[in-house]
């Protein structure tokens, strides 16, 4: 028992890189002191009422409170998907904490194991100086605020790269399991089906398996559409609600949204940050599968069609920004440029983080 134990223990220490290098550490520590240095400036010089429970945080808490509200004249928050607001309610039903900081907590600790697992899955794959500077990148990606609030993000982030590490490692059943979790995340989660299906094949599992393992990986979005139907009378009640609510247009062909997000650039800011986003996600599919890993770059492409495939780009920023496909394939071309390009990619990379931080807690609409 003691072997065993000591052997976890190690098995920890090397995932979490506490017998090597300490820079992921420093980036961590650094980029949320950096954050919570500017919340506590813009409060200390009354810049600002800051939060961290901004749009989406309190809906959150909002359903954990009240349950699902589905109809006309509501708030439609059916159209979130029940793993995160589900993984908090109980820790709170088992601490009785403070809702928020217990959703805040939670992201902290989802996004630093993704973090890692990121590391490992680069390292793997590109080998150690790629890995740390494409897992140091991510820390400081200009959406950080997301993964630090009561916000799906992190856990998202923490699903994919432990999807990514098991089909990698070409373990199914787990591969399968976080699959389905990823689809009651966030909607771009099911993306994934195809992928694991794609995976089986490419690996040429069986019949049995590759469907035991699509079928496992199909049950907790089952069971969501279940519970819709029993409570609203209709299994796709967050579509509805996406529709009645939430100022989504009919879907539209992906030249049809990007013309859209073009046409409205004069508007507001915060068309042209889109725009940034998606420019920033064509250039890393267009460097290849090869820099960011066919898994990510399918992945990746899927959910710019889909971002793109909206008249409405709301939340365009944060769905393409948080995916690892951007910072690996920067750090795979920074590697070939000097010192001086990899400091000013962070440079840039964390004033952007400081930017949008700030326009979060003082809850300006730039996302």
């Amino acid at each position: 028992m003691k072997e065993f134990l000591n052997a976890r223990i190690k098995c920890l220490q090397a995932f979490f890189c506490f017998d090597g290098s300490n820079s992921i550490w420093m980036a961590i520590l650094l980029s949320r002191g950096l954050v919570y240095a500017i919340w506590y400036a813009t409060e200390a010089y009354q810049i600002g009422h800051t939060e961290f429970d901004r749009w989406d945080s309190k809906l959150y808490l909002s359903i954990i409170k009240n349950g699902y509200a589905y109809g006309q004249n509501t708030a439609n928050t059916i159209v979130f998907f029940p793993l995160f607001p589900m993984s908090f309610s109980w820790l709170h039903a088992w601490t009785g904490g403070e809702l928020l900081y217990i959703g805040m907590g939670i992201s902290f600790l989802f996004f630093i194991v993704g973090v890692f697992a990121l590391y490992h899955y680069c390292k793997e794959s590109w080998g150690e100086s790629v890995a740390e500077l494409a897992t140091i990148l991510m820390i400081f990606n200009p959406m950080t605020i997301f993964f630090m609030a009561a916000y799906t993000e992190s856990l998202f982030f923490f699903l994919l790269m432990i999807s990514l590490l098991a089909m990698q490692s070409k373990r199914w059943v787990l591969a399968s399991f976080t699959i389905g979790l990823l689809a009651v995340t966030r909607i771009t989660g099911g993306l994934f089906f195809p992928l694991l299906g794609y995976e089986l094949y490419r690996n040429r599992q069986g019949l049995r398996q590759t469907l035991g393992c699509l079928l496992l990986a199909g049950v907790p979005l089952c069971a969501f559409l279940t519970f819709q139907w029993r409570e609203f009378h209709t299994p796709f009640a967050f579509i509805i609600g996406q529709k009645i609510g939430w100022w989504y247009e009919p879907s539209a062909f992906p030249w049809e949204g990007l013309w859209s997000n073009i046409l409205d650039l004069p508007k507001d800011i915060v068309y042209k940050v889109n725009l940034g986003a998606i420019l920033l996600s064509c250039w890393a599919l267009g460097m290849g599968w090869r820099k960011g890993g066919v898994r990510l770059w399918i992945f990746t492409a899927l959910v710019l069609l889909v971002v793109l495939s909206r008249l409405h780009q709301l939340s365009t920023v944060r769905y393409l920004l948080s995916i690892p496909m951007i910072y690996i394939v920067a750090a795979q071309w920074l590697q070939q440029k000097t010192v001086f390009y990899r400091m000013m990619a962070l440079v840039v990379s964390s004033g952007c983080m400081i930017f949008f931080a700030q326009c979060f807690l003082l809850e300006k609409r730039m996302f």
